[in-house]
């Protein structure tokens, strides 16, 4: 007995989403924080990880539910009475996909939310300014600054 399709599909995308993050975790940039440099807000960054995935999967739920209950409403006929259970069928494919529209709705939302959140956590540290020395030699004296 072989796998079903979407329990494969399943399978194969949450091995590429787990080979992603610890492909991401172990690039050399991922480790700018301890050579001085970084993101402004890491936390951040990891909510709008967060909010996104939970976007981005319930648009996929979202979208399976929608295409799930799209035929069901396709065995009713417009010249005769439809019998109870082609109209229960009915009814529980209009409800179906309601709820895979709430879903997209949903994940949508939460992809909006988790974008802007990774762009502003994800911007580097503001750097502080660097030393600054200055001389300035006059005819009648001299003076010299410095500025850290």
């Amino acid at each position: 007995m072989s796998p079903s399709p979407r329990c494969l599909f399943s399978k194969v995308a949450l091995a590429c989403l787990v080979a992603t993050v610890v492909h991401v975790t172990s690039l050399p940039e991922a480790h700018a924080e301890e050579e001085g440099g970084g993101m402004q807000s890491p936390g951040l960054f990891g909510v709008g990880l967060l909010f996104s995935g939970i976007g981005v999967a319930g648009l996929g739920v979202g979208g399976y539910f929608f295409g799930q209950g799209s035929g069901a409403c396709d065995g009713l006929s417009t010249s005769s009475l439809p019998t109870a259970s082609a109209v229960e069928t009915c009814r529980a494919g209009v409800i179906q996909q309601v709820g895979g529209v709430l879903g997209m709705v949903g994940g949508g939302i939460f992809v909006i939310a988790g974008v802007p959140m990774i762009a502003v956590g994800a911007t580097p540290e503001d750097d502080p300014p660097a030393p600054r020395i200055g001389l300035s030699i006059q005819p009648t004296g001299a003076t010299f600054q410095m500025e850290f």
